[in-house]
């Protein structure tokens, strides 16, 4: 059983409904030359043919997709660039052990991650090449030089540190 008051709400909006399009009309009649009401009469006079109807639908439906298309695009672009982050977060933060897990598992990590950034492929190949050669001579600076490509590519800024604070940290192994 519905209480009274639940079938009587929906009459009341009902009524108010009817009670504006009537006064609307009204105002209309009364004041045709008035230019709010010849803009309300000529919405008054606007009916929807089946190809409004079409087209309605049509540029609604087109409005939506491409409001996902663009959404998605910058989300993907948002995630890659969280990827990035990250992954100059842990190798700035393990670079006191080249080779230990952490440092190598995140240097695996970077040929996924920054495959659209050819210079850091370049730069990490230069310090693989310097980590295979006996005495390592130029493992410092290819160390800073991917480390700096990491960070550009990341969005991550080092124009305060110079090179030393890149090579410089704590408790380190190697």
């Amino acid at each position: 059983m519905t209480s009274p008051q639940g079938t009587f709400t929906p009459l009341v909006y009902a009524h108010a409904g009817r009670t504006q399009a009537h006064v609307v009309g009204l105002v209309l009649c009364f004041t045709p030359n008035q230019p709010q009401m010849q803009a309300l009469y000529f919405i008054k006079e606007i009916t929807l043919t089946q190809e409004g109807v079409i087209v309605t639908i049509i540029a609604s439906l087109l409005s939506g997709i491409i409001g996902v298309a663009i959404s998605s695009w910058f989300y993907y672009r948002l995630e890659r660039h969280k990827l990035k982050v990250d992954l100059a977060r842990r190798l700035l933060g393990y670079r006191f052990s080249i080779s230990g897990e952490d440092f190598s598992c995140a240097m695996n990590q970077v040929i996924a991650v920054f495959a659209d950034s050819p210079e850091v492929l370049q730069k990490m190949e230069r310090l693989y090449q310097a980590l295979e050669v006996s005495g390592k001579p130029h493992a410092e600076s290819a160390l800073i030089d991917f480390l700096k490509a990491v960070c550009k590519y990341s969005g991550l800024t080092q124009a305060t540190l110079n090179d030393a604070y890149l090579l410089k940290t704590f408790n380190a192994r190697n």
